[in-house]
């Protein structure tokens, strides 16, 4: 059974949902600009009491992704969360040094421009994967997939995985 429905824009749908997790790259900017009818679409669905919770993948914790959302142009609080993957792999090192008190030693596999909540990290980082307890990724600045798998952070990863 095929439950896919083609639509033209979020108002053909919108009247079924309270709460909305809208992707960041891609459906609300291209990397330099908001697309032009998003600042309205969000405006307009918090205004009608929907919840607007950003999703991105981004390497970076919340208030970065704050950062480069108003710098693409996305109007600040046109959106009441943002979910991503920086800030849930930073808080996840902080509840594991938490609850087991231990500090897990952390082997960071990165590529182009990193992460800059590195510096608020309490692990201890070591050089090798076989020192690591834990492995984290961040960063994968290719244009093309076959770009991404020429890369040494290709071959880093499948280490990653073996171990």
């Amino acid at each position: 059974m095929d439950r896919t429905q083609p639509i033209s824009g979020l108002r053909d749908v919108i009247d079924r949902y309270k709460v909305l997790l809208i992707d960041a790259y891609g459906v609300i900017h291209d990397g330099r600009n908001v697309f032009a009818p998003v600042n309205d679409a969000l405006r307009r669905a918090r205004a009608d009491g929907r919840k607007v919770i950003v999703v991105t993948n981004s390497p970076q914790r919340t208030s970065g992704v704050v950062f480069r959302l108003s710098d693409v142009g996305v109007e600040n609080g046109n959106y009441d969360h943002i979910a991503c993957s920086g800030e849930l792999t930073w808080r996840d090192l902080e509840q594991r040094s938490a609850t087991n008190g231990a500090l897990p030693r952390v082997h960071f596999i990165l590529q182009g421009f990193g992460v800059r909540w590195l510096a608020d990290v309490r692990n201890p980082m070591v050089e090798t994967m076989a020192d690591a307890d834990i492995i984290i990724a961040a960063g994968m600045p290719h244009g093309t997939a076959e770009e991404a798998l020429a890369s040494p952070m290709i071959a880093a990863l499948a280490e990653a995985q073996s171990r």
